[in-house]
């Protein structure tokens, strides 16, 4: 008990001589000795269910311990930086970033207050100033892709309207067939008995070909927005 201090130094009486006044053992001196020890004893914790008060400590339990030892504030943060690291993304319903993350939108933010960030990502999305600056990944209005061969970390690119590549269509010529009378331009003169007579215009049964131009229209409707698959909006974050 380090709260206890003794008030009676009862060994000392035993080497003080027979008869003196002071070897005797007074009921004050047990009373006053009672009162220290029960202050000292009030002070501590019950030992079932105790509540702490001030700034209790204790040894703290190395990374990856799992037995009913008390784990302190160091263990816990330690154990959360293994399941959070600096660097580690989250999807996150709305644009303000709960505390020890900041928000994937680009912007440029501190190499020093954001060191274990920066020590993660350095410049992979952009440098900021170049020196006391470095560069969120931005995530606005952008979907994410897995890096590898084709995409490289930090890559952009791509477009949310689809894009049509420029051609051409060409026609070769062509021909239609169609038959019936045929009407020639030529016209004769004719007399007939009777007195008939007048202008005539001989007609023949047979086909003919015609030649033309073909013209190709457009069909369907604007590509604008048609590059996207169904989607949700939402924001993503990053540990600092």
């Amino acid at each position: 008990m380090t709260d206890y201090t003794k008030v009676t130094d009862f060994a000392a009486k035993d080497a003080l001589s027979t008869g003196n006044p002071a070897k005797i053992v007074k009921g004050t001196e047990i009373d006053d000795e009672l009162v220290a020890i029960s202050g000292a004893i009030a002070s501590k914790a019950d030992k079932a269910s105790p509540t702490f008060t001030g700034t209790p400590a204790a040894p703290t339990a190395s990374s990856g311990t799992s037995t009913t030892q008390i784990a302190t504030t160091a263990f816990a943060m330690g154990a959360a930086a293994l399941v959070m690291p600096s660097g580690a993304m989250l999807q996150w319903p709305t644009a303000t970033a709960p505390t020890g993350f900041l928000v994937c939108n680009g912007a440029a933010v501190s190499r020093t207050i954001y060191s274990a960030l920066f020590a993660v990502v350095g410049t992979t999305f952009g440098a900021g100033d170049g020196t006391t600056t470095f560069n969120l990944p931005d995530f606005d209005n952008r979907f994410g892709v897995g890096a590898g061969d084709l995409y490289a970390v930090g890559a952009t690119g791509g477009s949310k309207d689809a894009v049509v590549v420029s051609h051409t269509h060409t026609d070769s010529g062509h021909t239609h067939t169609y038959s019936g009378n045929v009407s020639p331009t030529e016209t004769f003169l004719y007399s007939g008995g009777g007195g008939n007579s007048g202008i005539g215009i001989p007609y023949k049964a047979g086909s003919t070909t015609a030649s033309g131009t073909a013209n190709i229209s457009t069909t369907g409707e604007s590509g604008t927005n048609k590059n996207l698959p169904p989607y949700l909006g939402i924001y993503f974050i990053i540990k600092t």
